[in-house]
């Protein structure tokens, strides 16, 4: 079947996202799209080469409309064949490759790929999938540029019509996707600019999002990407750059800010945002002092909805203190773009950065989107939030009692750190983490709710190596 978010919105409105990185070429194709200590990529040169992965789109027969999955390296090519796809007014799939076959085989069953393009590595990944191989379109990412790189008009699609589908991994159900129309991420692009104030930052941006890279082409600034594996020698590298593309701005959690620590040096730093999981009051005082003359946010925000609320770092790590919070959970004002209702133990959201409905997910569906008596549609964050004069506070996740989050944030005051995290099984409160035998039984004596420690260490959640993945890291079953 052919997916399509059009039902999302009664906006008839036809466009294509590609059209910003097009007018930006345009204005300046000498400029360095994207840089690595390799080579350096210039704007003319990526829309080339987004044109010569549309041409092939069209020589193969494939039309607007038409989902096309994608595996590659993060680099240049995986861009230039996003905006390819997408200037054809196809649809691009992203499919977590550590997924297991039955769920890959589900969630191609409901997309019904057209085409699959992909490097050496998804070429292998897809050998041991019967789905991904009947895709009736195998391509090779590198036979994709090749032609002619003749600038042509973007496609005209509906701004609702689905660009982007990220399916994620599903900790209790299957995975579900998460939609990005044409306007979204129009309008996610505006968000982000505005909210995070890129349009004042000079130089280039250091990304570890692939949304900012996203936000970047259409901005025209440069993107010095980072591999996943956040590469030690790759960050060193950062000296090669030139004076004009020295680094402006960095988006990151603290888990990269905790990895990198020894390697960023940043000396040309305007703009720092903080987010993606909670960061330790700490960290955020200790990356205040480094950068003093930069602009650091504290932002808050999900995959569906980025960003929700921001707040200047500093007032977020003041009132987190003066709280007696270990963590910075102060979150400030939500964004002038985002309606919000706040729930018992509920964030509700809604705006036109907000994703849709997902795609192969009845059930998240039912428990996390839903509409109002004028249509408008709402997401649930998952997280608990309390508003009071100064503003919004993180208190946990809904699936942990309020007074369990509190709980944990003074036995980090005794710990020293956040390598750990309590849970409940049957009528014990267990706390599971990174402790030594002598302060574990100095806490049960602090701390008389906790039946028992468990001494274990903590796993990381897989994207922002912050999260405690409590799941994997949970002995008792």
């Amino acid at each position: 079947m052919m997916f399509d978010s059009a039902t999302e919105n009664a906006d008839s409105k036809f466009m294509n996202a590609c059209d910003l990185v097009y007018e930006r070429a345009a204005q300046n194709p000498a400029g360095i799209a994207f840089w690595s200590p390799r080579r350096s990529v210039s704007f003319g040169d990526f829309v080339g080469s987004a044109q010569q992965v549309r041409r092939s789109l069209v020589k193969k027969g494939l039309r607007p409309g038409d989902a096309v999955l994608l595996i590659a390296d993060l680099g240049p090519e995986l861009y230039a064949a996003v905006l390819g796809i997408l200037s054809h007014g196809c649809q691009v799939l992203f499919i977590e490759p550590w997924l297991s076959v039955e769920r890959i085989e589900h969630i191609l069953n409901i997309c019904q790929p057209k085409a699959f393009i992909s490097n050496w590595f998804g070429r292998l990944w897809g050998l041991r999938c019967r789905a991904v191989r009947n895709i009736p379109l195998q391509l090779r990412l590198a036979a994709c540029f090749e032609g002619d790189r003749q600038l042509f008009p973007a496609e005209r699609v509906p701004s609702t019509q689905t660009a982007i589908v990220s399916f994620t991994s599903g900790t209790s159900s299957q995975p579900k996707g998460v939609v990005r129309s044409h306007g979204y991420l129009i309008e996610q692009h505006r968000t982000l600019s505005r909210a995070l104030g890129h349009h004042h930052v000079t130089g280039s941006d250091l990304c570890i999002f692939a949304n900012f890279a996203l936000s970047n082409l259409a901005a025209g600034r440069t993107t010095v990407l980072v591999n996943r594996r956040w590469s030690v020698t790759y960050l060193r590298d950062l000296r090669f750059l030139s004076k004009d593309l020295q680094i402006g701005s960095l988006t990151c959690g603290p888990g990269f800010l905790h990895h990198s620590w020894d390697q960023l040096e940043l000396p040309n730093l305007q703009s720092l945002h903080v987010g993606g999981a909670l960061t330790d009051c700490k960290q955020m005082e200790a990356v205040i002092a480094r950068w003093p003359e930069a602009h650091i946010l504290h932002v808050y925000g999900s995959s569906e909805a980025e960003p929700v609320a921001v707040c200047e770092a500093q007032d977020a790590l003041k009132h987190s203190m003066q709280a007696g919070y270990f963590q910075t959970l102060f979150l400030g004002q939500p964004i002038a773009e985002i309606k919000a209702n706040i729930e018992v133990d509920d964030l509700w959201v809604s705006g036109d950065h907000v994703c849709p409905a997902y795609i192969g997910a009845d059930e998240a569906n039912a428990r996390d989107k839903r509409r109002d008596e004028l249509g408008q549609l709402w997401h649930r964050m998952g997280d608990r939030i309390i508003s009071d004069d100064q503003g919004w506070w993180y208190q946990g996740r809904n699936f942990q009692l309020q007074s369990d989050f509190l709980l944990e944030q003074k036995i980090y005051q005794s710990l020293g750190h956040s390598k750990a995290f309590l849970h409940r099984y049957r009528d014990e409160l267990i706390l599971s983490g990174e402790i030594s035998s002598g302060i574990g039984k100095k806490l049960l004596n602090e701390f008389p709710d906790i039946s028992r420690v468990e001494r274990h260490k903590i796993k990381r959640d897989v994207r922002h190596r912050a999260r405690i993945d409590r799941k994997k890291s949970t002995k008792v079953r």
